[in-house]
C-alpha cells in the first residue's frame, strides 16, 4: 500500500505555525489548569515552551500524524481546547505548506472560480483595449453590456482607480473580476471627460485578447490563456505563422497574467521553435514516478524571432510555454519577472463544505532537467524589475515645429505602444537590435 505523502518528520517551524493558526480559533479555558497565583505567561513565551516540549517528545523518525497528535496533547495539558465545529482550514493549510509553500485552502467561491478559469471562463467585459502613450484605449466594443463606451475612447479610470501610466495587463486586472457586476469608467473623448460603464458577464475569454502589428514591423499579441476546447494552440500558432509569412522583424507574445490548463496547446505553441521529437518537459508525481513526457511535434518551423513576456501571474499552460522556451526553443527569449511556479502541477483537493485545498500534486521537469515543484517559478533570461522609463506621457510637438519627418512619426508611434512598460520596451529593443544588425531570422533560429 502506498504510504501517505505527509508521513515525514515534522519540522520545528511548522509547530510554531500550527500554534499561531489554531490560537486564532476560540480557545476554551480550563480552570483546573490555571494557577491564578502564578505570574502571567505571555503568548510568545507559552508558544516557545510548547514548541520546545513538543520537539523533545517527538522522535526524529516520527510521522506527521504523530507530530500533530503530540502537539495537540501539549496544548490540551495547558487547557487549550477547540469547539466541535471549529474551522480547521488554517490547520490544513499549515500542514499542506510543508510540502508546497504556495498551498492554500479555497472557499467554495474560489473553487468555482478556479474551475471556471481552467475552462477559459471568466467574468469578462465586452471590451477590447490597447495602450497608447501610457493610457488604455478602447479598440473594440461587443455585446450589450457596455454603456456609453465608444471605440477610440481613452480610459482614465476603472472602478475609481486611475489607469493612466499603466500596462495593458494592469488595466485588464481591474476590468475582470470573480463575480458579475457593473464597473464604472471615466473616459476622455474629443478632449472632454465622459462616464461610461461595462458589465462583467461570465463568458468564454478570447484566447488572443489583442493582436496588432506595430511600426517597424513588430507583431504583438496579448494572450489570456491556453484552455481546453478553445483551440488555443492553433489560434496562437496561426497568428505567429501569419507574422512570419508577412516578413515581420519579430513578434512579442505577451503571456503576463495568462493561465489555462491545456497542456497540448502549450506543446503546439512550442513545437515550431524546437527540433521535432525534442523533449519539451515531463510530468512526474510527488514520488518521482513518470506520468507523461511531452515532445515537440513534427511540422513546419516558424522563422520568427519571438519575445515571450511573463510575470508572477503567468501560470498553468501559459507557464509551460515559458518552461520550454527557457532551454529548448530556438529564436525565443523569455523576458519579464519570475512566473507563478504552477506550470500545471497543482490541483484542488476537495474538502468539506465545498472548500478545496490548492496544492501541488505533481512535479514538472523541463527538457534541460530543471525541476518545478511549486517552490519557484521560471526565471526569465532577461529579468525585469522596474516599470520602464520615468516619462509616462509624451506631449505632441509644439506649434513652432514646421514639419515632422515620417521617421519621427514612426518612432513616436512605437514609443507610444511601449511607454511605461519595461518588459515590453526591452522586447522591442531586442527585436530592433536584431534588425539593425541585419541578423536574419535564419541565423537566430539556427543559433549561428
Amino acid at each position: 500500500m502506498k504510504k501517505p505523502r505527509f508521513l515525514f518528520t515534522f519540522p520545528l517551524a511548522v509547530f510554531a505555525s500550527l500554534l499561531f493558526a489554531v490560537s486564532s480559533l476560540r480557545a476554551e479555558e480550563s480552570a483546573a489548569a490555571v494557577d491564578e497565583s502564578a505570574p502571567a505567561v505571555t503568548p510568545v513565551a507559552e508558544a516557545a515552551e510548547v514548541v520546545a516540549e513538543s520537539a523533545a517528545t517527538v522522535a526524529p523518525e516520527g510521522t506527521m500524524v504523530g507530530a500533530v497528535e503530540g502537539f495537540l496533547a501539549k496544548l490540551a495539558e495547558r487547557g487549550v481546547g477547540f469547539e466541535g465545529q471549529a474551522d480547521f482550514s488554517a490547520l490544513y493549510e499549515c500542514i499542506a505548506r510543508v510540502a508546497d509553500p504556495a498551498a492554500r485552502v479555497l472557499d467554495a467561491g474560489a473553487v468555482e472560480h478556479f474551475q471556471n478559469e481552467r475552462k477559459g471562463l471568466d467574468f469578462y467585459p465586452g471590451l477590447t483595449l490597447t495602450v497608447s502613450n501610457a493610457t488604455p484605449v478602447v479598440v473594440g466594443v461587443s455585446g450589450s453590456a457596455t454603456n456609453g463606451v465608444l471605440v477610440g475612447d481613452q480610459v482614465l479610470s476603472i472602478g475609481g482607480a486611475s489607469v493612466t501610466n499603466v500596462t495593458l495587463g494592469g488595466a485588464w486586472s481591474l476590468l475582470r473580476g470573480h463575480e458579475a457586476g457593473l464597473v464604472e469608467l471615466v473616459l476622455e473623448r474629443g478632449g472632454a471627460w465622459v462616464t461610461g460603464s461595462v458589465e462583467r458577464v461570465l463568458s468564454a475569454r478570447p484566447v488572443v485578447e489583442l493582436s496588432e502589428v506595430w511600426p517597424r514591423q513588430i507583431g504583438y499579441a496579448k494572450v489570456s490563456g491556453l484552455v481546453e476546447g478553445a483551440d488555443s494552440g492553433k489560434a496562437i500558432v496561426g497568428l505567429l505563422r501569419e507574422w512570419a509569412a508577412a516578413g515581420l522583424a519579430g513578434g512579442v507574445l505577451d503571456l503576463r497574467g495568462a493561465d489555462g490548463g491545456d497542456v497540448e496547446s502549450a506543446v503546439a505553441v512550442a513545437s515550431p521553435f524546437a527540433a521535432p521529437g525534442a523533449l519539451l518537459f515531463s510530468m512526474k508525481d510527488r514520488e518521482w514516478k513518470d506520468l507523461a513526457d511531452y515532445e515537440a511535434r513534427e511540422g513546419e518551423p516558424i522563422s520568427l524571432p519571438l519575445m515571450v513576456l511573463v510575470d508572477g501571474q503567468t501560470s498553468g499552460a501559459a507557464e509551460l510555454v515559458a518552461v520550454a522556451a527557457e532551454d529548448r526553443l530556438r529564436g525565443v527569449l523569455v523576458i519579464g519577472q519570475e512566473t507563478a511556479g504552477d506550470p500545471g502541477i497543482r490541483d484542488v483537493v476537495p474538502l468539506e463544505d465545498g472548500q478545496g485545498l490548492y496544492i501541488a500534486t505533481r512535479q514538472l521537469v523541463s527538457g534541460g532537467g530543471a525541476v518545478y515543484d511549486g517552490h519557484a517559478g521560471v526565471a526569465p533570461t532577461v529579468l525585469i524589475s522596474g516599470r520602464g522609463d520615468s516619462l509616462g506621457f509624451e506631449p505632441e510637438p509644439g506649434p513652432d515645429r514646421r514639419a515632422k519627418l515620417a521617421e519621427e512619426a514612426t518612432d513616436r508611434a512605437l514609443r507610444d505602444r511601449v511607454r511605461g512598460d519595461a518588459a515590453l520596451q526591452r522586447a522591442v529593443d531586442v527585436l530592433l537590435g536584431l534588425k539593425a544588425l541585419n541578423i536574419g531570422v535564419g541565423s537566430v533560429l539556427s543559433g549561428d
